[in-house]
């Protein structure tokens, strides 16, 4: 399309390594103006993380500029009461600000969702947690290794027999990012029909909570699904309980995937490897909870 489908809207980014700046990062590539804030001195703490790659005839994070690209940058000492006029003044010009301090903390500088709705009604606003705004571990902080291993996505990966793994990807991280975005979105689109601002509290272990293997039945509640899931997981040796035969098999020289949809796939990798067809009522059933 000509115009991009988010232009005039204005995003101010507190936030600080990869969940909210790679939910800013999507804003601005469809059409918003981001502006990030950062500490002066060092600015955000990803600037130093590995690979580093040439720009502009200086060594920089591409980690950082892969999750940064196309915003405006400001730097904001956040703890001097300059700095927090500053953000206030620019908050007056905002659609939305996101945001992943440890909670409490922009309370203490006057920039809470309170101090900030009083000077923007319209302001939509998002506090991106480990563990949300409430609750025992409100105050505790957490990075995606510890979210993947918390909602179980570790214990399902990997080798059949083998201990919990870590994926290669910051899947924890990225998949905030991506609910982060449609939080904003469906919040800005309420703002459009109501006129009023919103505020989401956005907690990391339930965003990744949510994208686990759902029930089986759509009859079995969550919680209990997260129980029963927690307690087998070690027992379903890895393939997903509801989505059986799924998993690998390493036949040399050649590693084989299998999930139940390709049954035609599976019987030509038998007559492939020239050996007969044999039923197998067990493997097809599915696994009950």
């Amino acid at each position: 399309m000509s115009i991009p489908p988010l232009q005039g809207l204005r995003v101010l980014d507190l936030a600080r390594v990869l969940a909210c700046p790679f939910s800013a990062m999507i804003l601005a590539e469809l059409g918003a103006e981001v502006i990030k804030v950062e500490q002066p001195g060092s600015g955000d703490e990803s600037r130093s993380y590995e690979p580093v790659a040439e720009r502009n005839g200086q060594r920089d994070s591409a980690y950082f500029f892969a999750c940064n690209r196309g915003k405006r940058s400001v730097t904001v000492n956040l703890r001097h009461k300059d700095g927090q006029a500053l953000v206030r003044d620019l908050i007056r010009h905002c659609d939305a600000v996101v945001e992943n301090f440890p909670t409490g903390t922009l309370k203490r500088y006057g920039l809470d969702w309170e101090a900030l709705r009083a000077i923007n009604p319209r302001l939509v606003m998002l506090s991106c947690t480990g563990f949300g705004q409430t609750g025992p571990y409100a105050k505790r902080k957490g990075y995606d290794t510890v979210f993947q291993a918390m909602s179980g996505l570790m214990a399902l990966t990997g080798e059949r027999g083998g201990g919990p793994v870590k994926p290669g990807l910051p899947i924890a991280d990225l998949t905030s990012g991506l609910w982060i975005t449609i939080g904003l979105l469906a919040a800005l689109r309420g703002r459009d029909a109501t006129g009023q601002g919103a505020y989401i509290d956005f907690s990391m272990l339930m965003g990744r909570w949510r994208c686990s293997p759902p029930p089986p039945r759509a009859s079995l509640p969550w919680a209990r699904y997260r129980r029963v899931l927690a307690r087998n997981i070690q027992a379903a040796c890895r393939p997903l309980p509801f989505a059986v035969p799924m998993g690998g098999s390493c036949i040399s020289p050649v590693r084989i995937s299998i999930g139940r949809r390709f049954v035609v796939r599976l019987a030509w990798m038998n007559w492939a490897l020239m050996r007969p067809w044999a039923p197998m009522p067990n493997v097809w059933r599915n696994v009950g909870v």
